[in-house]
């Protein structure tokens, strides 16, 4: 294997043919999907971010009405949970948390050390060689998408903006117990997309990173943390999101343009939540913490409220 570059910032690509697969077992199984619809143009032009200078952080980790601009904010963390297209039993089951990074084993530079299908990425080494973000996709039109766990001998950590924009041809994503953050428009327009693992490594999802996506049914672990702008944006087939009380921060349209929303849980004690997350005057239950402020943002905005009763 030939590779272009080993650095922070410096960008490589795989050519040639790998060792077996490490790849994660998916939480969820996908029935009969109605399919979402196709993605043709996000609202507010301005959605080139400044997401990429962003992603350059060691930490881990996304809104537009008509006239808004789409903004990327990525930070550090680990977390479990799991999406899939609903049919009787097409909700998510979190997966069982690993510890995140208590539990990474160590890692060892090999150019020669790969999981397969690393050679269908360019991607990124680094923070001092210790991991690799995929950048870009450009391998096989596969309907079940494998992410590597392992590039050069070290661990995949994340997903970088747009590194599968538009791949209406993936229906089931299966994620690595590597994977820390999913970074800006990663699976953006994905509009077939109705299943996939959520590993408990997975701290943060990035701004519009499933807009315009399939799924049905999205539960996420206790460990996950962070969710931006424009997450779940235009995901016409989105029933219902479970998030945990770790999540406190809603920006605007992470759950606008859903018109077959029912409930998304957020258990936090008193988050903050933008006026333009969520559709106002809509049938959407918001299940929280009685008297906190999830409970007057719902009443204020014409949602129904529903006690949390979870552990």
């Amino acid at each position: 294997m030939i590779l272009a570059v080993v650095a922070i910032s410096a960008i490589s690509g795989k050519n040639k043919n790998t060792a077996s697969s490490t790849e994660s077992t998916p939480v969820v199984t996908e029935s009969a999907a109605s399919q979402a619809e196709s993605v043709t143009q996000e609202p507010g032009a301005a959605e080139e971010s400044t997401e990429s200078a962003a992603q350059e952080q060691s930490a881990v980790v996304e809104s537009s009405d008509a006239d808004s601009t789409e903004e990327a904010a990525e930070s550090t963390a680990d977390g479990s949970s799991t999406a899939s297209e609903s049919s009787p039993a097409g909700s998510a089951n979190a997966g069982e948390a690993n510890g995140g990074s208590q539990n990474k084993p160590a890692y060892t530079y090999d150019e020669d050390n790969d999981s397969a299908g690393a050679e269908n990425y360019l991607y990124t080494v680094q923070y001092n060689n210790t991991e690799v973000r995929l950048d870009r996709y450009f391998g096989p039109e596969d309907e079940t998408m494998v992410i590597p766990e392992i590039i050069d001998g070290l661990p995949v950590t994340s997903i970088g903006e747009k590194c599968f924009e538009d791949h209406t041809y993936i229906k089931k994503l299966v994620l690595p117990e590597t994977l820390e953050a999913i970074y800006y428009r990663a699976f953006y327009g994905c509009s077939n997309l109705v299943e996939m693992n959520i590993p408990a490594s997975l701290t943060h999802v990035g701004g519009w990173s499933f807009a315009h996506c399939g799924f049905v049914n999205v539960i996420f672990p206790d460990t996950f943390d962070a969710l931006d702008y424009g997450a779940f944006y235009g995901c016409n087939n989105l029933e219902t999101v479970v998030l945990p009380a770790a999540v406190d921060w809603f920006g605007e349209n992470t759950f606008r343009m859903c018109p077959k929303l029912i409930s998304v849980t957020m258990p936090a004690e008193n988050p903050e939540i933008n006026a333009k997350a969520f559709e106002p005057d809509t049938d959407v239950t918001i299940i929280g913490i009685p008297g906190s402020y999830t409970e007057k943002y719902a009443k204020g905005m014409g949602l129904k409220f529903e006690a949390y009763t979870g552990g």
